[in-house]
């Protein structure tokens, strides 16, 4: 039953980009993945620091993510009680982000509950952090002025203190400063090609550099004895970006987007590929490329709903087989392991799909 629930939301996400009450349900539905699902694995994790934070134990996690389960934590809520609170003001902050970069969300919600609500829900710094970059490319995304960049970059910090994976979005911002005053792409690309063998063939630069920033040591430590660089990851990694990034690029070279917005999200593709270079030895970051692909998601549905194609709804659900070309490549090729952890896991403990 919650499948076929699941299906019709979707597609009615699809035919009625801006119906208010449709987008309301799929708002929920991505709420309750986020707070009301049971993984076996990181709940219980999130749950003993939650209790540790509160007994007044210490924690070795990004200190804004330690200071806001300890603010939480004083009022006696339980882990779940806690969760449910902040994910609250995530998605608060996820509707309000897309609501000021598309007048077309809900092609964007149904794409996004294909893929990736379901992995991002278990991983609560992360969701956080994702919420807060969402937001900070909101406020440039349609005029970039120095107040704004200022702000921007100053969430872009925030989020990097609730997941340190962030940090390499300070190097897409420079360059994305970098493009607006004349950096031109061939230079850019020349650049990225130095930069990328140079990191890549000397791993001690690369953690030297991790280092001067505030990601924690164990991580670190992890990373750098673990054996983590691998080329057919990196290919693989490759293959996953140019696949993202198709859309924007196509529209771009085809001059199908002539906004300020659409410009903005295809520097900020090319940017991007900086993460390509940490990946390499750091597996936290590939998550980065969800964040990315929401943003295509909301570059597709300006593009399709709001330009002269004659089959919106065709085109739609074009963005629908594109998020699950995402879907099987994750849960089939990257994870099979997921298919259970994840996927199983949430129509099995959601509270809200049992309900229904």
């Amino acid at each position: 039953m919650i499948y076929v629930f699941l299906v019709f939301l979707i597609l009615f996400g699809i035919i009625l980009p801006k119906n208010k009450f449709v987008q309301l349900l799929l708002v929920i539905v991505i709420y309750s993945i986020y707070a009301l699902s049971f993984d076996g694995n990181d709940y219980f994790n999130y749950t003993f620091i939650y209790d540790t934070i509160a007994s007044g134990g210490d924690s070795v996690y990004e200190v804004l993510f330690v200071k806001l389960l300890s603010f939480i934590s004083k009022s006696g809520l339980s882990f779940f009680w806690a969760r449910c609170i902040i994910y609250f003001f995530v998605v608060g902050l996820l509707v309000i982000s897309v609501n000021k970069l598309t007048s077309f969300p809900n092609p964007v919600w149904g794409c996004y509950l294909i893929f990736s609500a379901f992995p991002d829900g278990p991983l609560i710094r992360n969701t956080i952090a994702m919420s807060i970059v969402l937001f900070a490319i909101s406020i440039c995304a349609k005029n970039l002025t120095r107040k704004r960049i200022f702000l921007s970059v100053s969430l872009l910090i925030c989020a990097s203190l609730f997941h340190s994976s962030y940090w390499i979005l300070l190097f897409c911002a420079i360059i994305m400063i970098a493009f607006y005053k004349g950096l031109s792409v061939r230079e850019y690309i020349f650049l990225f090609t130095i930069a990328f063998f140079i990191f890549t063939s000397m791993s001690n630069l690369v953690f030297e550099v991790f280092g001067e920033f505030a990601i924690r040591e164990n991580v670190i430590d992890k990373y750098q004895t673990g054996r983590y660089a691998n080329w057919i990851g990196t290919c693989y990694n490759f293959f996953k970006y140019i696949l993202i990034t198709v859309p924007v690029f196509y529209c771009t070279k085809m001059k199908i987007c002539n906004s300020n917005i659409r410009f903005f999200i295809y520097y900020l593709s090319l940017s991007f590929a900086v993460v390509l270079i940490v990946q390499n030895y750091a597996v936290n970051y590939s998550r980065l490329f969800r964040l990315l692909l929401l943003i295509i998601y909301i570059y597709c549905s300006n593009i399709i709903y709001s330009s002269r194609f004659n089959n919106k709804i065709l085109y739609g659900f074009g963005m629908v087989l594109y998020s699950v070309v995402f879907a099987c490549l994750f849960y089939l090729f990257e994870n099979p392991d997921t298919q259970d952890t994840i996927w199983k896991m949430h129509f099995e403990t959601n509270l809200l799909f049992n309900f229904l």
